[in-house]
């Protein structure tokens, strides 16, 4: 292994961190997006990722800043030390998370030292400005963008309404939420400006995934991104403590719904969706209907519309035609 090229891998991801330019969002366990300054997200683990950088370096046992990143905010442990530890020798022996007054949460270093110098560096960190908590955000709540919506019902009726992620290969839903009464139904059409009834009813008892043939049909882009405001379920939280699948226990739900937050996500400029024309076959109720720049309409094919919407999402506009959405995909997935 390249040794000099894997420090200054750590050092860029350090700076990346410490000034907020990472986005990085948890998929599934082990599992990360990660969006830097080109908008396109990378799916990382402690040991891949899609990047080009990855690509072309692992051969020689080198890991790419997004991994670092990882590596440092998620370190695993082997015999009690960070792994990281073995090719980063450094004063720094840990990090500290806070919030930027504007939103942005931001990763800083704490240096070895006295305890009570320890104590002084992140008393210093609040004193700056440095928040623990984000704004208008409680203790223990969290925020995270959506970008579209599918719904099913419970066995005594009640709507159920799942939020997916933007990223192509995170098929699952993030979370879903239960919308018991008629104030739970206003706030969810007020927040996501669609009206409960004009998305397709899925007709099954688990909500539908990306990656299903029919998930152009019941799965409806949001008019635009929105945040939700969640925080981890405490039967989760117990059934993790108590030992999770291995105590062969039914896994909780890990998501709950606390509230919406319309602030501070960037309104999408050009539609996901264009108008019928009479001459457009009529879509299933509540679907929207996505076009290219050259007037040719995406096909029913779930990879196609989830590659849509990531390009729209990433661009602010549609793709001038689908082997334009191709080639971008490419480059997107080899990155």
């Amino acid at each position: 292994m390249d040794t000099g090229k894997q420090n200054e891998r750590f050092e860029r991801a350090r700076a990346a961190l410490a000034n907020g330019e990472y986005k990085i969002t948890p998929l599934e366990d082990g599992v990360w997006s990660i969006i830097n300054g080109d908008n396109t997200p990378y799916r990382v683990t402690h040991q891949t990722c899609e990047c080009k950088d990855f690509e072309h370096n692992a051969k020689h046992g080198v890991m790419c800043k997004h991994i670092c990143a990882i590596h440092i905010l998620f370190p695993q442990t082997q015999g009690g030390q960070s792994k990281m530890n073995d090719t980063t020798p450094n004063p720094i022996t840990g990090w500290t998370r806070l919030y930027h007054p504007s939103g942005a949460q931001v990763t800083l270093p704490i240096v070895y030292a006295a305890a009570s110098n320890m104590f002084g560096q992140v008393d210093a960190y609040l004193g700056a400005g440095f928040q623990v908590n984000a704004p208008s955000l409680e203790e223990g709540e969290q925020k995270q963008e959506v970008v579209s919506v599918s719904r099913r019902e419970s066995k005594d009726s009640t709507p159920i309404v799942a939020f997916y992620l933007a990223h192509p290969k995170t098929v699952k839903k993030f979370l879903h939420s239960y919308l018991n009464n008629q104030e739970d139904v206003q706030a969810f059409e007020t927040a996501t400006g669609l009206k409960l009834d004009s998305i397709p009813l899925w007709p099954a008892e688990r909500d539908i995934d990306k990656d299903h043939k029919d998930a152009g049909t019941y799965i409806v882009p949001l008019p635009r991104p929105i945040n939700l405001v969640w925080e981890v379920n405490p039967k989760w939280q117990t059934w993790s403590t108590e030992g999770g699948k291995s105590t062969g226990a039914i896994e909780p739900h890990k998501r709950i719904l606390v509230r919406y937050d319309a602030t501070g996500v960037k309104p999408v400029t050009a539609p996901l969706s264009t108008p019928v024309t009479s001459g457009d076959p009529k879509p299933a109720a509540g679907a929207l209907v996505r076009k290219y720049q050259d007037n040719t309409s995406c096909k029913d094919d779930p990879a196609e519309r989830v590659a849509f919407d990531a390009y729209t999402k990433a661009n602010n506009n549609s793709p001038a035609s689908l082997e334009a959405l191709r080639a971008w995909y490419r480059v997107a997935g080899s990155k």
